[in-house]
């Protein structure tokens, strides 16, 4: 990736990783809910990287392994998030486990 595109990744995941830090963690531990911002961090991440071009077959190759292996975390982070007990009613876009094996009304 070039130098400049390079820095922009590594601010946005700075960014990310501080919203992680300082309002997730917390929000998670009191509310069971992700936090909006550190969400919002990631689709940044993901739509910059949509815009990078790799210059040779390696970067290519070296950028798949990037999207595949943030993806795979972003995923299990997601699935730890849901499985928590306190979480609220659709804070991970799905009902909780207690009301999803809740027969309808």
């Amino acid at each position: 990736m070039a130098p400049e595109k390079g820095e922009e990744m590594r601010k946005l995941i700075r960014e990310y990783a501080e919203d992680v830090v300082k309002e997730e963690w917390e929000s998670l531990r009191a509310t069971g809910n992700a936090s909006q911002k550190a969400r919002k961090d990631i689709g940044d991440i993901v739509r910059f990287f949509g815009t990078l071009t790799p210059a040779t077959k390696v970067r290519e190759i070296v950028a798949a392994q990037f999207l595949q292996t943030f993806s795979r975390w972003c995923s299990t982070a997601t699935n730890a998030c849901c499985r928590r007990p306190n979480r609220s009613p659709g804070s991970c876009g799905s009902p909780p486990p207690a009301a999803a094996s809740s027969p309808s009304a």
